[in-house]
Formats: C-alpha cells, structure tokens, sequence
C-alpha cells in the first residue's frame, strides 16, 4: 500500500507542478500582452511623428526650390548687368538682397538637413514592415514622399544633399 501511496503523491506533486507552470505561464502572457499593447502605442505614435516629419520635409523641400529659383533668377540678373557692363550701383537693388537670399537659402538647407537626418532616425527606428503597419493604423502606409518608396538613392547615397535631389525631382 506504501507504494501506491507514495505513487499518488509523486502524481499529485507532479500535476501541482505543472499547474504552477500554468500559472506562470498566464502571468507571463498577460505580461506580455500588456507589453504588446504598449508596443502598439509607440508604434502609433512613431508612425504619426514620421508622417509628421515626411510632410515637413517636402514642405522644406517646396521652399528651398522656390527661393532657389529666386536665388537662380538674382544670378541672371547678375548676368545680364555685367553683358551690360553697367556699375552694380546703376542697378537698384533693395538693399543686400542677393545675400538674404543666399542666407535665407543656407537657413532652408539646415533644416531640410536636419529633418532628412530625423527621418533618417526614425527609418532605423521603425521596423521592415511599417509600410503595411502605418497603413493599419490609419497612415498612408509610408509617411514619406512617394519618391522614398521606390528610389534607391537614399540609401545608396554618402551624403544627405543626394536624398534631398531625388526629393526635389519627386516635388
């Protein structure tokens, strides 16, 4: 009869074991779950801060073509006085436009590098699939400029004005 009874025992202490490892194992779910849901949250957030920054990004990009087109259109100005070969004094410029226009060119260059280096942030921050991910959670499905999606340059490029280039043809 001992054996029998020390044979229900070890049964018993064997299944309480095992009902303890389940109920590890549903602490460790609802642990995970709540870590799961907090993922989702940042994952939330982070897609609405890259479609944020994408959206200022091609806003800068916008800007920095039209001053520059300001700053091409001084130089023919420039052109044409010197064919004319007139004294620069001749000419009434307000003031020190060319160099407000350059400054303010240099200024959009900044933050437009700037941003294309916290897009640059947030594209190794986000995981592969954020695409298909953001576009669950009510983005685009990409929060940057179509032109990101389907060019190379980026991430072949050495420097940031490479990316902004394939950003101005995009805009």
């Amino acid at each position: 009869m001992s054996d029998i009874a020390d044979i229900g025992g070890a049964y018993g202490r064997e299944r309480d074991g095992h009902i303890q490892q389940l109920m590890d194992c549903g602490v460790r779910i609802t642990e995970l779950t709540a870590r799961v849901a907090e993922l989702e949250a940042e994952n939330e957030r982070l897609a609405r801060e890259y479609n944020q920054l994408g959206e200022v990004y091609v806003q800068c990009l916008a800007e920095r073509l039209e001053y520059k087109g300001e700053a091409e259109r001084v130089a023919e100005l420039e052109e044409q006085l010197a064919k004319a070969q007139l004294p620069v004094e001749a000419w009434e410029i307000p003031g020190d436009l060319i160099d407000r226009v350059d400054s303010f060119i240099s200024g959009l260059n900044t933050k437009v590098d700037a941003i294309h280096a916290d897009v640059r942030r947030l594209v190794d921050v986000v995981p592969p699939n954020f695409g298909a991910a953001s576009s669950k959670l009510g983005g685009s499905g990409a929060g940057a400029p179509d032109a990101c999606e389907t060019c190379e340059t980026c991430e072949s490029a050495d420097t940031p004005d490479a990316a902004a280039t394939t950003g101005e043809a995009a805009a």
